[in-house]
């Protein structure tokens, strides 16, 4: 089984002091500070899915939010435990924080050559906007910019409802 585990809404939002140990993902190139409003409301939420019996994270995304428009700055799955629909509850729980924290919209950037991840983000209602050339200059590659707009709106509601009625036991939040 999984469990998520929920970045605090105030106070320090370091995500390196909520999972420590051998993990599975590149953490050297994650923001590596505190993200606070002025009221010292956090602005970056951190979503992760644990595995229960290996206590090892095996999927992440962060999200910071900019007033009415929040951007996903990550969505990583071990690919070992890809297929499994653990994007699909990261990418669901970052929406749902997005809509916490007052945001309209988010956007986000994906490698062009990513079809998977493409198609996962379709299925929320993200759509392509446009491309960063070079985004990605470790590798060479563009990233396609991603929107979705009227996540407060109640057809998109109806959607995240079909989406997690998708998840399996274990992966599925307790309440949607």
């Amino acid at each position: 089984g999984v469990v998520r585990l929920k970045m605090p809404r105030e106070g320090q939002c370091r995500f390196h002091d909520l999972v420590r140990g051998d993990v599975a993902f590149d953490w050297a190139n994650e923001q590596d500070h505190v993200v606070q409003r002025a009221d010292g409301t956090c602005l970056y939420h951190l979503a992760t899915v644990v595995d229960l019996a290996s206590r090892r994270v095996v999927g992440y995304g962060g999200l910071i939010c900019y007033g009415e428009e929040a951007h996903v700055t990550n969505v990583a799955v071990d690919p070992a435990r890809q297929r499994e629909k653990i994007g699909t509850r990261l990418l669901h729980d970052l929406v749902i924080a997005a809509v916490d924290m007052g945001a309209e919209a988010v956007s986000l950037e994906v490698r062009v050559t990513n079809w998977g991840a493409q198609r996962l983000y379709a299925r929320f209602g993200f759509r392509p906007v446009g491309i960063r050339k070079n985004y990605y200059q470790e590798i060479g590659e563009d990233a396609l910019i991603m929107w979705l707009d009227g996540i407060r709106d109640a057809e998109f509601r109806t959607r995240l409802r079909r989406l997690v009625d998708e998840l399996p036991e274990g992966i599925r939040p307790e309440v949607a």
